[in-house]
């Protein structure tokens, strides 16, 4: 992909976009059971390289004992949890020079569903995020 300006457009063509401040925007899933979970979009530079970053939170951190948090990181195929300020989010990175479109929507809707699920569970189906 070109660049960050092509990664905004490519997402706001596919997705529900709720929030940008140009330097991250913000995607907002809607599941036919009602829940909605957002991710958010930004990008940084980090050993000479531009990254795209997909966060999404989970829940807060009295929800989930660590422990619990570090055995599900061996569970996932994209992203890991980590804790962002007083909440889990789970966190995917990569670089922008080689991302392509499937690169983008992949990890959107599979950190969505991933964090809405543990969110779901951990928070006794509270749609917090």
């Amino acid at each position: 992909m070109a660049g960050w300006a092509d990664v905004k457009g490519l997402a706001k063509a596919k997705f529900k976009v709720i929030h940008d401040d140009g330097d991250s925007f913000e995607v907002l899933f809607e599941y036919k059971t009602g829940r909605h979970q957002k991710v958010n979009v930004t990008h940084f530079e980090a050993f000479e390289c531009t990254w795209v970053r997909f966060r999404s939170l989970v829940c807060p951190v009295a929800d989930m004992d660590p422990k619990v948090a570090l055995a599900w990181n061996q569970e996932f195929s994209v992203g890991a949890l980590a804790i962002i300020g007083d909440h889990y989010a789970i966190l995917h990175s990569t670089p922008l020079d080689t991302l392509d479109p499937e690169e983008l929507e992949r990890p959107l809707r599979i950190l969505a569903f991933v964090a809405d699920k543990l969110e779901s569970d951990y928070t006794r189906g509270r749609d917090v995020f």
